[in-house]
Parts: C-alpha cells; structure tokens; sequence
C-alpha cells in the first residue's frame, strides 16, 4: 500500500505509513499520534511547526507504540517542546530535528539533530547513537541533553553542544551550565561522546546513579 499523504495538521487516524506532502504549520499540536499502534511517518523533507501556544508539541505522540518517524524538521517558539513524547513504547527516530520524552520504553534516535533541550523522563531502554544535541546559544539552560529516573538507557557516538560561547562574562546568561545532566539514573552508559561549550561540568549526576 502507498503511504497515505497528509497536507494539514491534525490527528492520525490510525495505523499505517503516512508521509508528509507539504510544510505544515500551527498553533498548539500540529500533528498528533494518540492511542495508536503501528504508524510510520516520513516527512520527506518537510516541516512541522508550531507556535506552540500550549507547549504541547508541534509534533505530540501520546500512549501510542511501534511508532517510527523519519526526516521529520520539527520546530516550536519554545525550543523543548518541539517533540512531545508521552507514555509510548517502541519509537524510533531517524534523521529527523528536534524532543522531550516522558515514560517512553524501548526504541532508538540515530542520525537526528535537536535544535533545542533535550530532556527525557521515566525512559528505559532507549539508545541514543550518532545524534547531535545542539542547545540554544542565546538562551540560559541547565543541560543541553536531560536524562531523569530513567533505567537502561545508552547515549554513544554523539555531540553535546551547550552553545555556551566561551565568553566568561556570560556564564549564568548564555548557554548551558552541564553538557550532559542525570538525575537518579540505573544502569545508563555514556559512551564515545564528544561534549563541548558547557561552562561548568560536561557531565554532572545528582541524586542516585546505580550500576552505570
């Protein structure tokens, strides 16, 4: 079967590949996957944008699973919540832009670039490889990538960028204070990254960090 085109935001309806046939642009969620099992989304170049007037997500996936997305750019005003992710097991991003996950398990992000915060929360079993995490150079963060009570989780092969710009002036103003922050983590590996303009620590752990 051909994927099945889409040309306006909204929800999908249910399972099946689908595939972007122009820019979409919204307010609030754009495109929405909620409840679903079994979708495949290739945005073939385009974008989904929001002005995010209810920081829901230009692109929100919520209690669904065996949800893959494919060269998707997605965009919001405020750059953490470009990407909603919520209570889905089995996702997978590839070559796709900009995410904030919550109580995701099991699945992959390979070859994407996020062009805001990442932060990921309760997510297990989620391996991050070859990804480029590029945090705002004119905004103050904590942490360009953001892992909290999550467990099994790998990070490897990637670039963490805190768009700090080395300006001594600027620490507490401008760009991220850690490269990478955990949080109460079990079993989480790190492996083979490259962290870079974070003006305090390129790795930091708070509360519990067990069997890493």
């Amino acid at each position: 079967n051909q994927p099945v085109p889409i040309s306006s935001c909204g929800a999908i309806p249910g399972p099946g590949s689908y595939i972007l046939s122009a820019d979409l642009t919204g307010e609030g969620s754009c495109l929405t996957i909620s409840q679903i099992k079994n979708v495949h989304l290739a945005c073939n170049g385009h974008s989904i944008t929001t002005a995010n007037s209810d920081l829901s997500g230009a692109l929100s996936i919520d209690q669904s699973s065996n949800i893959s997305i494919d060269g998707c750019s997605v965009s919001a005003s405020d750059p953490m919540v470009a990407l909603s992710v919520t209570n889905t097991s089995g996702l997978t991003i590839t070559n796709s832009q900009s995410a904030n996950l919550t109580a995701v398990s099991g699945g992959s992000i390979t070859h994407t670039t996020f062009t805001g915060y990442y932060q990921q929360y309760q997510t297990t079993d989620m391996v991050l490889d070859g990804d480029s995490f590029l945090a705002p150079s004119d905004l103050f963060g904590s942490a360009a990538f953001v892992s909290v009570d999550g467990q099994g989780n790998i990070l490897e092969n990637s670039v963490i960028d805190g768009g700090w710009n080395g300006d001594a002036s600027t620490i507490r103003s401008l760009g991220c204070d850690l490269g990478i922050g955990l949080v109460n983590e079990t079993g989480s590996q790190i492996l083979y990254n490259t962290i870079r303009n974070a003006w305090d620590n390129g790795i930091e752990n708070t509360g519990l960090l067990s069997g890493a």
